[in-house]
């Protein structure tokens, strides 16, 4: 639970949480968190992003219709939503659609941007974001070159720099109670800047989450640039400074399967596939469409009903393909799992205390010569 709403009274969440689990107990669809794709346009080119963006149109959620998505989903009491994309502080009416979702989610919202806007439409939503008190994540990775590569953009340090230090700043100006968070995704890429970005977040009065470069399995075709993560001594310092960071309030169980992952030891963690969080995570598009993790449709909410989604064919072979998954390991679908299995947590300490191997290079051996 993202637990950041101070628009909802303590009874008022009582109430809501009573809803959700009458839902659970007679097996009907429970929505955890709902991801609100405010535009599938985006200003970075990832090359490791999930969500395909060159596949999908580029059109703004306008507000008034996120009202009518988000009535036709109240059966399902949502707990909490994401305002994600793409990038969210493009689009013109987010401060609308953050008014929308404050009164609507009981248990919080939360907004993830890449900070990497430079114009006032991202000042006037970070503004709108800072009054609401959301919590707003910012995704940084590494400085210079290797932030570039990583965010497929130009001057992505100095930029997002800059508008951490304009937020942090805002959020003091107007006493917000929004929490500030810098999301950082380590790979082989960016690996030696993870410590510096973990005091850069103290710096500023951020909080750290972690998340290793994951390529999904239905990604059609891999970017040449995508990265990837091997397991190595760095790594295991990396992580050995994250549980020991006190910025980084993160499931330290997560945190060891990030080496295990590495390592291709992790166990398979899914939601879809583990009750009662087949609907933890549902995607939300601007045309109405909802899908799972691929971002695939399964249905549209202006054509069918939610219950109606989970009872087609579409959503049958998604569930295979999930089945068929060799898994990922990113916080939102993972943690859940670990929360309630905790037969794994012993396996992830087991492979993270296990001594690091890293092969040498083959080296040619100077052999003393031979006088005959």
């Amino acid at each position: 639970m993202i637990h950041q709403s101070t628009y909802f009274s303590f009874p008022q969440k009582a109430v809501a949480g009573l809803k959700m689990g009458l839902n659970l107990v007679q097996k009907k669809p429970q929505i955890f968190n709902l991801n609100v794709n405010c535009t599938n346009a985006c200003n970075q080119q990832c090359p490791m992003c999930n969500a395909e963006l060159e596949t999908k149109d580029s059109s703004f959620l306008p507000a008034k219709k996120y009202e009518e998505y988000l009535n036709a989903l109240k059966p399902y009491h949502p707990a909490t939503c994401t305002l994600s994309g793409g990038e969210p502080t493009i689009i013109p009416e987010l401060p609308q659609i953050i008014d929308l979702s404050v009164k609507y989610f009981p248990f919080g919202v939360a907004l993830n941007s890449n900070f990497y806007s430079g114009n006032h439409r991202f000042q006037d939503n970070m503004t709108a974001a800072l009054k609401a008190g959301i919590r707003i994540s910012c995704s940084f990775d590494a400085f210079g070159n290797a932030a570039n590569r990583q965010r497929g953009a130009k001057n992505v340090e100095e930029k997002t720099i800059e508008n951490m230090k304009w937020v942090a700043s805002k959020k003091k100006e107007l006493g917000s109670k929004s929490m500030l968070i810098v999301h950082t995704v380590i790979s082989d890429i960016t690996i030696d800047h993870v410590e510096q970005i973990f005091d850069l977040s103290k710096e500023l009065g951020f909080e750290q989450r972690i998340a290793p470069a994951i390529n999904f399995y239905y990604q059609k075709s891999h970017h040449p640039d995508a990265p990837g993560l091997k397991p190595s001594a760095k790594l295991k310092q990396v992580l050995d400074h994250a549980l020991n960071e006190r910025g980084l309030k993160q499931n330290p169980h997560f945190i060891k399967g990030i080496y295990a992952y590495a390592k291709r030891e992790a166990p398979k963690l899914c939601p879809y596939t583990t009750r009662p969080f087949e609907t933890h995570k549902i995607f939300l598009d601007p045309n109405g469409d909802v899908s799972l993790c691929d971002r695939h449709p399964i249905g549209n909410l202006l054509e069918n009903s939610f219950e109606e989604m989970l009872k087609t064919p579409i959503y049958a072979q998604k569930q295979k393909d999930h089945e068929n998954c060799a898994g990922c390991w990113m916080a939102c679908f993972v943690e859940p799992i670990l929360a309630i299995q905790r037969h794994h947590k012993k396996t992830l300490a087991t492979s993270y205390d296990k001594p690091v191997f890293e092969p040498q290079p083959n080296r040619m051996v100077d052999l003393p010569s031979i006088q005959i």
